[in-house]
């Protein structure tokens, strides 16, 4: 069998790991897949010391996306507008390219779509979504008989550890993100992961691949968990519930819902028992209902699993089977206003008569039925959390219910919103 060219942008933690194992695992992939040799490395920083690679590999990325002893590039660098004329050149020269850069994938989701329809070259994206978890292999080959009706998934560990330490520690929000990046858990900027963008590239990706057409994450309605607080956490343990940041895709009829935002999840299901920095993804299709997909979502070894799988794959030859139907281009983004949820609603109020009858009135006035009401004993004048839960409502419904509650008196800091999701 010929030996295959593998060629490799970005030398980080994952890329790093991925030159490791592509030397120590050998003899195995080459059994799994074909047999290969590394052609090039390119790196952003060529004064970086590289213990143990040959200085003979190092090269250009434009020179490796265009090398003609190249069959496979792996584009593990990060960024979007450098790597994107990268994968472009090389998918355009009828290369295979395996990349873990889910904010490439998602936002340049359109013009990836026309490259690919045009060239010979095919796009692997398995370590792009929830690390060493198999998800895009599951919905794309798996599940490729079903109409996938539904995805849930907790698709950001750093958010999930931060949610965990809250509950388990009774940490605030800022004690909580501080102490995970001591740890190595949380970036030192970590906007796009507690922002929820990370998130949302992530179920951009699923989207498309289900639905069969490009999904850019600037669709997706994206709440992020930083307003959270240790009181919201405690009060969802106590009332059986728990708090994860969902990424949700739900198909209704000709709609589709496309959201990420902190979500109260019932404790008796699976998915509320993914902790600390593991991803789930649950998936269900018309024929085979639903199923969980749980393990480590990042992480050097677990991204290079998902990598050094794609590589194998495309060693074999085998392209991506990727849905091409209808169903996906006929549906109609539902506006994020008009999805219906039930709702929960932290106030920190002054205690004084007339405050729980103001909040009721501002519901009632947007036709929202309150489910339950939460008050602790307190002093007369006091601050005071008050907690709110209601019956199904559409999303501009409580929106314009806020929007008078935000203006009262009473109200001591802003209020805290979480949809429910029984």
């Amino acid at each position: 069998m010929q030996r295959r060219g593998i060629g490799i942008i970005g030398l980080g933690t994952v890329g790093g790991s991925v030159l490791e194992q592509l030397r120590t695992r050998k003899e195995a992939l080459e059994r799994r897949g074909a047999p290969y040799e590394v052609v090039g490395v390119a790196v952003r920083d060529r004064t970086r010391a590289r213990p143990g690679v040959e200085p003979a590999l190092f090269t250009t990325p434009e020179a490796l996306a265009t090398h003609p002893g190249v069959d496979v590039l792996v584009e593990l660098a990060g960024g979007v507008e450098q790597p994107w004329e990268w994968v472009r050149a090389a998918l355009e020269a009828g290369k295979s390219v395996v990349t873990a850069n889910k904010a490439l994938v998602a936002e340049r989701a359109v013009e990836l779509a026309g490259v690919l329809a045009k060239c010979s070259g095919t796009l692997h994206i398995e370590a792009a979504v929830a690390g060493g978890i198999p998800i895009i292999q599951a919905v794309d080959r798996g599940l490729v008989a079903n109409d996938v009706l539904r995805i849930e998934g907790i698709l950001n560990g750093t958010c999930n550890y931060l949610l965990t330490s809250m509950e388990r520690d009774g940490l605030d929000m800022e004690v909580a993100l501080k102490t995970a990046q001591e740890l190595g858990f949380a970036e030192a900027d970590p906007t796009l992961d507690v922002g929820g963008g990370d998130a949302a590239h992530k179920l951009a990706i699923l989207a498309s691949l289900v639905l069969g057409r490009p999904i850019p994450s600037t669709g997706i309605f994206t709440q992020g968990i930083r307003d959270l607080t240790a009181f919201d956490v405690t009060w969802a343990r106590e009332h059986g519930y728990r708090i994860k940041l969902l990424a949700i895709a739900q198909v209704e009829g000709a709609e589709v819902e496309l959201r990420v935002h902190p979500t109260l999840v019932r404790t008796t299901r699976l998915i509320s028992q993914v902790m600390d920095e593991f991803n789930a993804v649950e998936v269900e299709g018309d024929l085979t209902g639903p199923q969980l997909y749980y393990g480590r979502g990042a992480g050097a070894e677990p991204t290079a699993s998902a990598v050094l799988s794609d590589i194998v794959h495309a060693l074999r030859g085998e392209g991506p089977v990727r849905r091409n139907d209808t169903r996906g281009r006929d549906l109609r983004l539902r506006p994020m206003g008009e999805v219906v949820s039930r709702h929960y609603l932290h106030l920190e109020v002054i205690d004084r008569p007339g405050v729980v009858e103001g909040v009721a009135r501002a519901l009632a006035s947007q036709d929202i039925s309150i489910a339950s009401l939460y008050q602790p004993e307190t002093d007369h004048g006091a601050q005071v959390p008050l907690v709110f839960t209601t019956h199904p409502a559409a999303d501009a419904q409580l929106s314009r219910a806020l929007e008078t509650i935000r203006q009262a008196p009473y109200l001591a800091t802003p209020p805290v919103h979480i949809r429910l999701e029984d």
